[in-house]
């Protein structure tokens, strides 16, 4: 196997941005990219990837702007062909410390996702550094239910992890792993390993079990934890952002019209377009979600 990049930091803090992708969702590593940039801490942040099936021009793209890749191993015994390719994302989450050594604190983006601000950013930072790990949940009022994802969650979180975890986790907040933080000496890591390694021997798949597995290191196993609001990692598909008309942000949809941190275009948002209301009462139509849409939409 190769030398692996490692940091080129020399101080304490040092954090790193990790992501993965293949050619579907290169526009949508671009536009977080680019919204991840036009902060400030946006800008120190190393950024680190996985190639799942880049085009060479694509990843040329991308390296040209600073991103370094390593290239994804089959972890937790999954052998090569066993899984799609794109699993890969899935299998190397708890082991990014050994592709990327020398950072203190590892960040996880997905590329379906787009920053408004760079407060969920320092907020993640904070978390890891006080607490060791740092996630949004994905539980909100208005997020509409959704009956097939609601059996879907319950019959892969019992195979996953048996019936008394299972059902403790259809009990709690669910915890999104589109964006998290953790430190490298974190317990989490190993915890997370050990149990996603059992999730697949059960199961004989590693999706979804990667996120519904870091729910039990925290509600089970009790590792401290920074959880976040939902504005910090938004899903669009569950109930679409409102537009802010004076204040030009995306909002959750109900007052006091809390602006949305990051917005995650996880699951149909990646291709619907969407009505959304505004906070003055109006409606604009056909809009995408994604970056840089809400530049057109702040000029219509």
């Amino acid at each position: 196997m190769p030398a692996l990049p490692t940091s080129d930091r020399s101080d304490q803090s040092a954090i790193v941005v990790t992501t993965a992708a293949d050619t579907g969702y290169f526009k949508m590593f671009q536009g977080m990219l680019d919204s991840l940039r036009r902060f400030e801490v946006g800008r120190t942040l190393d950024i680190r990837s996985f190639d799942l099936g880049l085009k060479p021009d694509e990843r040329a793209w991308l390296e040209n702007e600073g991103v370094v890749f390593a290239e994804p191993r089959w972890h937790q015994g999954i052998q090569d062909g066993m899984m799609p390719k794109f699993h890969l994302a899935e299998t190397v989450r708890p082991h990014v410390r050994e592709y990327f050594p020398g950072y203190e604190h590892y960040m996880w983006l997905d590329p379906d996702l787009w920053l408004q601000d760079s407060g969920v950013l320092e907020r993640l930072i904070q978390g890891s550094k006080t607490e060791g790990a740092a996630i949004a949940h994905e539980a909100d009022s208005v997020y509409k239910f959704q009956a097939w994802h609601f059996g879907w969650c319950l019959k892969h979180r019992i195979l996953g992890m048996g019936l008394a975890d299972g059902m403790l986790m259809m009990v709690k907040p669910a915890l999104n792993c589109g964006v998290y933080c953790m430190a490298a000496d974190a317990p989490h890591w190993d915890a997370w390993a050990t149990r996603l390694e059992r999730a697949v021997k059960r199961t004989n798949r590693v999706a979804p079990h990667s996120q519904f597995t870091f729910n039990q290191v925290v509600y089970v196993d009790r590792f401290p934890t920074r959880i976040l609001d939902s504005a910090d990692n938004w899903i669009c598909d569950r109930a679409p952002p409102v537009w802010d008309e004076e204040r030009q942000v995306y909002c959750k949809p109900y007052a006091p019209y809390q602006p949305i941190s990051l917005l995650h275009l996880a699951g149909p948002a990646k291709r619907e377009r969407y009505t959304i209301k505004t906070t003055s009462g109006g409606e604009r139509h056909d809009v995408s979600l994604h970056y840089p849409e809400k530049v057109k939409l702040a000029a219509a």
